[in-house]
């Protein structure tokens, strides 16, 4: 009987630790909504935190698209870039240098993705960050 119940126990332990470690499911992992995206209703409660810029808002709401995996091969650096719309600003260190005021959402694309915006075959991108934002 023991035998019987032990390893029901043992399963269900092993998953609450393996839930536990992992930070639960994808959508908790990364704050509300989608973590490959933050959208307006998002940006705004950063504005009201005092958030002075972009990358401010990132590290604090999506820290991971920070993180490269860094050089995929002996040769060849990686980097993520940053674009306004559909263009390319440079390394995540530009998202300092912008405002939240008119952004209406931001978006990672992985290295498949982010290769296909405008200049993104000029180097080995790992992926992007594409700020939206209002044209006025």
């Amino acid at each position: 009987m023991l035998k019987r119940i032990g390893r029901p126990i043992a399963c269900i332990t092993l998953a609450i630790g393996i839930l536990a470690t992992s930070g639960g499911c994808a959508s908790g992992r990364n704050g509300p909504g989608n973590p490959d995206r933050i959208d307006r209703p998002e940006i705004e409660q950063y504005i009201r935190a005092g958030t002075p810029n972009l990358y401010e808002l990132v590290e604090r709401a999506r820290p991971r698209w920070l993180r490269g995996r860094g050089e995929r091969s002996f040769l060849l650096e990686t980097e993520i870039v940053v674009y306004l719309n559909q263009q390319k600003l440079g390394p995540v260190d530009m998202l300092r240098q912008l405002t939240l005021d008119n952004v209406t959402a931001l978006r990672r694309l992985d290295a498949a993705r982010a290769g296909l915006l405008p200049g993104a075959s000029e180097q080995h991108t790992e992926g992007a960050i594409v700020v939206e934002i209002v044209n006025r």
